[in-house]
């Protein structure tokens, strides 16, 4: 199952919000229908969950719970349909609110647990004072770029920056005045390259950038601008 899960994932992560919903309602259509055709006697009620946590997962907080309204109503309208024979007509009413809270807190908690692991992978990749690249992230890019210039023959720039007396700066007015170089630095680099570039802060006062599609009469052009 795990197996299965890890194979549709890069499928799943490359379709839209909206797609995902669509999968979602197809799903608890197709568990609907199949709950009518056995009857109140066999419980599926667990089925209805697969779709709700596959919402929530890949469609975000805006499309889980709407999934899990519709999951619960479509129960509520099948075991009504298949003539499930109640001692009080507010049972029926309990079972389907008590399934969407159990739908509802499935889907929130995945919503949650999605979030923060999509935040610890940026922050992982981040360097916490820039806000820009790190060295590890900025490895990983420059690799997949360094393939891919290779495939198209390609020219391309790497550039490494030092910022020259910046112990000074920490000496003298402290680390935070040093941040705040730092910061100003990333931010002079962001805005001086292209979205495709990369940029990146690979320790203490160290910068990179890699300049794809960019060769040497382009490095030479660029660099004294950015200095």
């Amino acid at each position: 199952m795990l197996k299965l899960l890890r194979t549709l994932d890069p499928w799943f992560q490359r379709c839209s919000p909206r797609a995902i919903f669509a999968l979602g309602l197809a799903l608890i259509g197709f568990i609907g229908w199949i709950d009518f055709l056995t009857g109140y006697e066999l419980a599926l009620s667990i089925f209805y969950v697969a779709p709700v946590a596959l919402v929530a997962w890949y469609g975000g907080r805006s499309r889980g719970l709407p999934t899990a309204i519709i999951a619960a109503g479509v129960w509520f309208f099948v075991d009504i349909s298949s003539g499930h024979p109640y001692l009080n007509p507010i049972i029926p009413f309990w079972n389907t609110a008590v399934r969407f809270g159990f739908f509802s807190i499935i889907g929130w908690l995945l919503v949650l647990v999605h979030e923060r692991i999509r935040t610890e992978a940026q922050l992982a990749r981040t360097d916490p004072v820039t806000r820009i690249l790190n060295s590890r992230a900025f490895e990983e890019e420059a690799g997949r770029y360094f393939l891919l210039a290779g495939r198209q023959q390609a020219p391309f720039t790497v550039m490494y920056i030092d910022l020259d007396d910046f112990k000074l700066v920490n000496d003298t007015r402290g680390h935070a005045e040093g941040d705040r170089v730092l910061r100003a630095v990333a931010e002079t680099l962001l805005a001086s390259t292209r979205r495709a570039d990369l940029v990146a802060r690979l320790g203490g006062d160290e910068f990179a950038l890699f300049l794809p599609s960019t060769d040497l009469a382009g490095a030479r052009q660029f660099a004294p601008k950015l200095l």
